[in-house]
Protein backbone atom coordinates (compact mmCIF):
# COMPACT_ATOMS: atom_id res chain seq x y z
CA UNK A 1 0.00 0.00 0.00
CA UNK A 2 1.39 3.43 -1.10
CA UNK A 3 1.42 6.28 1.45
CA UNK A 4 1.41 10.08 0.79
CA UNK A 5 3.72 12.24 2.88
CA UNK A 6 2.96 15.83 3.98
CA UNK A 7 4.66 18.65 1.97
CA UNK A 8 7.76 20.20 3.53
CA UNK A 9 7.27 23.04 6.02
CA UNK A 10 9.06 25.52 3.74
CA UNK A 11 6.54 24.97 0.95
CA UNK A 12 3.63 25.56 3.36
CA UNK A 13 5.12 28.86 4.56
CA UNK A 14 5.67 30.03 0.97
CA UNK A 15 2.10 29.16 -0.02
CA UNK A 16 0.73 31.06 2.99
CA UNK A 17 2.86 34.10 2.16
CA UNK A 18 1.61 34.21 -1.43
CA UNK A 19 -2.03 33.94 -0.30
CA UNK A 20 -1.60 36.86 2.11
CA UNK A 21 0.09 38.94 -0.59
CA UNK A 22 -2.79 38.39 -3.03
CA UNK A 23 -5.38 39.25 -0.35
CA UNK A 24 -3.57 42.45 0.52
CA UNK A 25 -3.41 43.59 -3.10
CA UNK A 26 -7.14 43.03 -3.55
CA UNK A 27 -7.98 45.14 -0.46
CA UNK A 28 -5.62 47.96 -1.25
CA UNK A 29 -7.38 51.39 -1.38
CA UNK A 30 -6.73 53.85 -4.19
CA UNK A 31 -4.54 56.78 -3.41
CA UNK A 32 -6.42 60.01 -2.56
CA UNK A 33 -6.81 62.52 -5.36
CA UNK A 34 -4.38 65.38 -5.38
CA UNK A 35 -7.01 68.04 -4.65
CA UNK A 36 -6.92 70.58 -1.86
CA UNK A 37 -9.82 70.97 0.60
CA UNK A 38 -10.94 74.50 -0.17
CA UNK A 39 -12.91 76.64 2.29
CA UNK A 40 -16.25 78.40 1.88
CA UNK A 41 -16.39 80.72 -1.12
CA UNK A 42 -13.47 78.99 -2.82
CA UNK A 43 -13.03 76.38 -5.50
CA UNK A 44 -10.17 74.16 -6.65
CA UNK A 45 -8.84 75.80 -9.77
CA UNK A 46 -7.47 73.50 -12.46
CA UNK A 47 -3.70 73.28 -12.59
CA UNK A 48 -0.83 71.19 -11.44
CA UNK A 49 -1.01 71.18 -8.59
CA UNK A 50 -4.56 72.60 -8.15
CA UNK A 51 -4.94 75.54 -5.82
CA UNK A 52 -7.90 77.12 -4.06
CA UNK A 53 -9.19 80.30 -5.66
CA UNK A 54 -12.02 82.62 -4.57
CA UNK A 55 -15.46 82.46 -6.22
CA UNK A 56 -16.90 85.44 -8.07
CA UNK A 57 -18.85 87.99 -6.05
CA UNK A 58 -22.09 86.78 -7.72
CA UNK A 59 -21.65 83.33 -6.11
CA UNK A 60 -21.67 82.22 -2.50
CA UNK A 61 -20.08 78.95 -3.56
CA UNK A 62 -18.85 77.78 -6.95
CA UNK A 63 -17.43 74.78 -8.77
CA UNK A 64 -14.76 74.30 -11.44
CA UNK A 65 -14.60 78.03 -12.17
CA UNK A 66 -15.19 81.25 -10.27
CA UNK A 67 -18.48 82.20 -11.98
CA UNK A 68 -20.19 78.77 -12.02
CA UNK A 69 -22.28 79.20 -8.89
CA UNK A 70 -23.51 76.32 -6.76
CA UNK A 71 -25.32 78.71 -4.40
CA UNK A 72 -26.25 82.38 -4.50
CA UNK A 73 -25.12 85.11 -2.09
CA UNK A 74 -28.56 86.74 -1.81
CA UNK A 75 -31.47 85.06 -0.04
CA UNK A 76 -34.02 86.10 -2.71
CA UNK A 77 -31.96 84.88 -5.67
CA UNK A 78 -32.71 81.66 -7.56
CA UNK A 79 -29.99 79.35 -8.84
CA UNK A 80 -30.01 77.77 -12.30
CA UNK A 81 -28.02 74.59 -11.56
CA UNK A 82 -27.46 73.76 -15.22
CA UNK A 83 -25.69 77.03 -15.99
CA UNK A 84 -24.51 78.07 -12.52
CA UNK A 85 -26.20 81.48 -12.77
CA UNK A 86 -28.15 83.33 -10.06
CA UNK A 87 -31.34 85.08 -11.23
CA UNK A 88 -34.09 87.09 -9.54
CA UNK A 89 -36.85 84.74 -10.84
CA UNK A 90 -37.02 81.45 -12.72
CA UNK A 91 -37.46 81.81 -16.49
CA UNK A 92 -41.03 81.30 -17.70
CA UNK A 93 -41.71 77.89 -19.20
CA UNK A 94 -39.75 74.68 -18.78
CA UNK A 95 -38.58 75.63 -15.27
CA UNK A 96 -40.09 75.22 -11.81
CA UNK A 97 -38.90 77.14 -8.77
CA UNK A 98 -38.30 74.88 -5.77
CA UNK A 99 -37.37 76.21 -2.33
CA UNK A 100 -35.57 74.20 0.35
CA UNK A 101 -36.15 76.03 3.64
CA UNK A 102 -34.05 73.52 5.57
CA UNK A 103 -31.00 73.77 3.31
CA UNK A 104 -27.72 74.29 5.17
CA UNK A 105 -25.19 76.69 3.68
CA UNK A 106 -23.45 76.52 1.35
CA UNK A 107 -26.21 74.38 -0.23
CA UNK A 108 -28.69 76.51 -2.24
CA UNK A 109 -32.04 77.37 -0.68
CA UNK A 110 -33.85 78.17 -3.95
CA UNK A 111 -33.24 76.56 -7.34
CA UNK A 112 -34.88 76.58 -10.77
CA UNK A 113 -35.23 72.95 -11.81
CA UNK A 114 -35.71 72.00 -15.44
CA UNK A 115 -38.99 70.37 -16.49
CA UNK A 116 -38.86 67.02 -18.34
CA UNK A 117 -38.19 67.12 -22.08
CA UNK A 118 -41.15 68.45 -24.07
CA UNK A 119 -42.91 69.69 -20.91
CA UNK A 120 -43.80 73.38 -20.75
CA UNK A 121 -45.27 73.33 -17.22
CA UNK A 122 -44.25 71.04 -14.36
CA UNK A 123 -44.48 70.78 -10.59
CA UNK A 124 -42.44 69.34 -7.76
CA UNK A 125 -43.77 67.64 -4.62
CA UNK A 126 -43.37 69.46 -1.33
CA UNK A 127 -41.21 66.70 0.10
CA UNK A 128 -38.66 66.70 -2.73
CA UNK A 129 -35.08 66.17 -1.52
CA UNK A 130 -32.87 69.26 -1.43
CA UNK A 131 -29.84 69.87 -3.60
CA UNK A 132 -26.57 68.79 -1.98
CA UNK A 133 -22.94 69.62 -2.58
CA UNK A 134 -20.84 66.57 -3.42
CA UNK A 135 -17.34 66.04 -1.98
CA UNK A 136 -15.73 67.46 -5.13
CA UNK A 137 -17.82 70.67 -4.85
CA UNK A 138 -20.32 70.01 -7.63
CA UNK A 139 -24.06 70.35 -7.04
CA UNK A 140 -26.45 67.39 -7.16
CA UNK A 141 -30.15 68.33 -7.51
CA UNK A 142 -33.25 66.08 -7.81
CA UNK A 143 -34.92 65.70 -11.17
CA UNK A 144 -38.49 66.93 -11.66
CA UNK A 145 -40.64 63.87 -12.14
CA UNK A 146 -44.08 65.43 -12.73
CA UNK A 147 -45.27 67.23 -15.86
CA UNK A 148 -48.57 69.15 -15.86
CA UNK A 149 -48.73 70.22 -19.49
CA UNK A 150 -46.78 69.22 -22.60
CA UNK A 151 -45.77 71.44 -25.47
CA UNK A 152 -48.19 71.74 -28.37
CA UNK A 153 -48.40 68.54 -30.44
CA UNK A 154 -47.24 66.29 -27.58
CA UNK A 155 -49.30 64.08 -25.26
CA UNK A 156 -48.85 63.65 -21.53
CA UNK A 157 -48.03 60.05 -20.57
CA UNK A 158 -48.47 58.91 -16.94
CA UNK A 159 -48.09 62.52 -15.77
CA UNK A 160 -44.32 62.33 -16.23
CA UNK A 161 -43.40 62.11 -19.92
CA UNK A 162 -44.38 63.90 -23.13
CA UNK A 163 -44.75 61.68 -26.20
CA UNK A 164 -45.80 62.20 -29.81
CA UNK A 165 -48.38 59.37 -29.75
CA UNK A 166 -49.86 57.01 -27.19
CA UNK A 167 -48.28 53.56 -26.80
CA UNK A 168 -50.34 50.53 -27.76
CA UNK A 169 -51.13 49.85 -24.12
CA UNK A 170 -52.77 53.27 -23.64
CA UNK A 171 -55.52 55.42 -25.09
CA UNK A 172 -55.92 59.14 -25.81
CA UNK A 173 -58.14 61.22 -23.56
CA UNK A 174 -58.44 64.67 -22.01
CA UNK A 175 -56.96 64.40 -18.54
CA UNK A 176 -58.14 66.66 -15.74
CA UNK A 177 -54.95 68.33 -14.55
CA UNK A 178 -53.55 71.51 -13.07
CA UNK A 179 -54.27 73.42 -16.26
CA UNK A 180 -57.87 72.24 -16.85
CA UNK A 181 -58.03 69.49 -19.47
CA UNK A 182 -54.88 68.51 -21.35
CA UNK A 183 -54.41 65.83 -24.04
CA UNK A 184 -52.97 62.78 -22.32
CA UNK A 185 -52.35 59.06 -22.72
CA UNK A 186 -53.92 56.87 -20.04
CA UNK A 187 -53.00 53.24 -19.43
CA UNK A 188 -55.46 50.51 -20.44
CA UNK A 189 -57.08 48.14 -17.98
CA UNK A 190 -54.65 45.45 -16.71
CA UNK A 191 -56.34 42.71 -18.78
CA UNK A 192 -55.90 44.68 -22.03
CA UNK A 193 -52.83 44.94 -24.23
CA UNK A 194 -54.57 47.62 -26.35
CA UNK A 195 -57.77 49.59 -25.83
CA UNK A 196 -59.82 52.64 -26.73
CA UNK A 197 -61.09 53.41 -23.23
CA UNK A 198 -60.56 52.72 -19.53
CA UNK A 199 -62.93 49.77 -19.08
CA UNK A 200 -62.27 46.10 -19.68
CA UNK A 201 -65.12 46.08 -22.20
CA UNK A 202 -63.12 48.58 -24.30
CA UNK A 203 -60.16 46.26 -24.90
CA UNK A 204 -59.11 45.93 -28.53
CA UNK A 205 -56.36 43.36 -27.90
CA UNK A 206 -55.74 40.74 -25.25
CA UNK A 207 -57.83 37.99 -23.62
CA UNK A 208 -60.61 40.40 -22.66
CA UNK A 209 -60.77 41.70 -26.22
CA UNK A 210 -61.35 38.18 -27.56
CA UNK A 211 -64.10 37.67 -25.00
CA UNK A 212 -65.68 40.98 -25.97
CA UNK A 213 -65.41 40.06 -29.65
CA UNK A 214 -67.23 36.77 -29.09
CA UNK A 215 -69.91 38.60 -27.12
CA UNK A 216 -70.39 41.13 -29.90
CA UNK A 217 -70.70 38.36 -32.49
CA UNK A 218 -73.28 36.55 -30.35
CA UNK A 219 -75.34 39.70 -29.84
CA UNK A 220 -75.13 40.49 -33.53
CA UNK A 221 -76.45 37.04 -34.45
CA UNK A 222 -79.33 37.35 -31.98
CA UNK A 223 -80.25 40.82 -33.19
CA UNK A 224 -80.06 39.63 -36.80
CA UNK A 225 -82.42 36.73 -36.09
CA UNK A 226 -84.91 39.02 -34.34
CA UNK A 227 -84.88 41.47 -37.26
CA UNK A 228 -85.33 38.59 -39.73
CA UNK A 229 -88.30 37.26 -37.75
CA UNK A 230 -89.91 40.72 -37.72
CA UNK A 231 -89.45 41.02 -41.49
CA UNK A 232 -90.99 37.60 -42.11
CA UNK A 233 -94.01 38.42 -39.92
CA UNK A 234 -94.48 41.76 -41.62
CA UNK A 235 -94.25 40.22 -45.07
CA UNK A 236 -96.76 37.51 -44.14
CA UNK A 237 -99.27 40.07 -42.88
CA UNK A 238 -98.87 42.13 -46.03
CA UNK A 239 -99.55 39.07 -48.23
CA UNK A 240 -102.67 38.19 -46.21
CA UNK A 241 -104.06 41.72 -46.47
CA UNK A 242 -103.52 41.76 -50.22
CA UNK A 243 -105.25 38.39 -50.62
CA UNK A 244 -108.28 39.64 -48.67
CA UNK A 245 -108.55 42.71 -50.90
CA UNK A 246 -108.46 40.56 -54.03
CA UNK A 247 -111.22 38.26 -52.70
CA UNK A 248 -113.45 41.26 -52.02
CA UNK A 249 -112.99 42.50 -55.57
CA UNK A 250 -113.89 39.14 -57.13
CA UNK A 251 -117.13 38.70 -55.08
CA UNK A 252 -120.37 39.67 -57.18
CA UNK A 253 -122.20 42.79 -56.08
CA UNK A 254 -125.70 42.12 -54.46
CA UNK A 255 -128.90 43.22 -56.43
CA UNK A 256 -130.62 46.32 -55.04
CA UNK A 257 -133.82 45.54 -52.95
CA UNK A 258 -137.27 46.53 -54.40
CA UNK A 259 -139.19 49.48 -52.94
CA UNK A 260 -142.00 48.49 -50.44
CA UNK A 261 -144.49 51.07 -51.81
CA UNK A 262 -144.13 49.75 -55.31
CA UNK A 263 -144.77 46.23 -54.08
CA UNK A 264 -147.91 47.30 -52.22
CA UNK A 265 -149.31 49.20 -55.13
CA UNK A 266 -148.67 46.32 -57.45
CA UNK A 267 -150.43 43.95 -55.11
CA UNK A 268 -153.37 46.23 -54.81
CA UNK A 269 -153.63 46.62 -58.53
CA UNK A 270 -153.63 42.88 -58.93
CA UNK A 271 -156.50 42.49 -56.39
CA UNK A 272 -158.54 45.46 -57.57
CA UNK A 273 -159.63 43.89 -60.81
CA UNK A 274 -160.65 46.04 -63.76
CA UNK A 275 -160.03 49.75 -63.54
CA UNK A 276 -162.70 52.45 -63.70
CA UNK A 277 -161.86 53.14 -67.26
CA UNK A 278 -162.95 49.62 -68.20
CA UNK A 279 -166.48 49.95 -66.61
CA UNK A 280 -169.15 50.69 -69.27
CA UNK A 281 -170.71 54.10 -69.10
CA UNK A 282 -174.23 52.64 -68.99
CA UNK A 283 -173.43 50.91 -65.75
CA UNK A 284 -172.22 54.13 -64.28
CA UNK A 285 -175.39 55.97 -65.25
CA UNK A 286 -177.47 53.46 -63.46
Amino acid sequence: MRCFTAPPRRALVLALFLALAMLGSSLALPAPADQPACGAGQYASPGSPPVCAPCHASCRSCFDREDFCTSCPMDGAWLLPGTGVCVSACPAGQFIGVAFPGAVAPAPGQVCLTCPDGCEACSSPGDAPACVLTPDGSLDCPAVARCDRCAEGLLLLDGTTCVASCPESGYLTDSEGKFARVPACVACAPQCTACNGPGAEQCTAGPEARRNHALVIGLSVIIGLVVLAILIIGLTLAILRRANRLRRKDRPAPSPPSSPSMTTDTGRSRRAGPSESSIPMDTLRR
